[in-house]
């Protein structure tokens, strides 16, 4: 079996490229006409992944309890985790304003992988916008009903990302890394929630 990213852009006016992450095995029959051949796929234009250079990649920070897990080709061998949580009061009064109108309360992390080079450090991301799991701890206090995951662009737009519960964790998939934000969402007039 070969595993393979694949770059399909978009029709129209959108101009995002999307990635995919394809298992297909070898000689697989890929059809003769544009009605069958939904996926036809150029055998030498691949290039096998190197499993030993971009392992699977999990690692939990031990200060905040924030965890993030790869697959296989997505980060290279010797990454590193560091996670700071947001102490900066400044950096907490922007966040509080870029998520008030969505959440009662947040508490934010910085999340930054790395590869030591030359014995400098050097930030990585994940290789062809491969998506990572990124489990971050909830606060006691929170109510696990309302929890929500913002994840803060350069833009300081609030990025709403759809997580699940696990226990005391809430678990998101993203491709990004930097600040986010976990959050109990804001109560509306009662019972509803942003």
């Amino acid at each position: 079996e070969y595993i393979f990213n694949m770059e399909i852009e978009n029709v129209g006016e959108l101009s995002d490229y999307y990635y995919s992450r394809i298992k297909v095995k070898e000689g697989t029959p890929m059809g003769t006409n544009w009605i069958t051949s939904r996926l036809r796929i150029s055998w030498d234009t691949l290039t096998i992944l190197d499993v030993e250079e971009y392992p699977a990649f999990s690692a939990t920070d031990s200060a905040t309890g924030v965890k993030v897990e790869a697959p296989e080709g997505a980060l290279p061998k010797g990454t590193k985790l560091r996670v700071t949580k947001v102490t900066d009061e400044n950096r907490i009064n922007e966040i509080d304003g870029i998520v008030s109108s969505l959440a009662d309360k947040n508490t934010a992390y910085e999340i930054t992988l790395y590869v030591v080079e030359d014995g400098k450090e050097v930030t990585v991301d994940p290789k062809d916008n491969m998506e990572l799991s990124i489990t971050l701890p909830v606060p006691e206090d929170y109510t696990t009903s309302k929890l929500a995951c913002y994840y803060i662009d350069s833009s300081n737009y609030a990025n709403a990302l759809s997580g699940t519960l696990n226990g005391t964790n809430y678990s998101v998939v993203s491709g990004k890394l930097g600040t986010y934000v976990i959050a109990q969402k804001k109560t509306v007039g009662g019972n509803g929630t942003v």
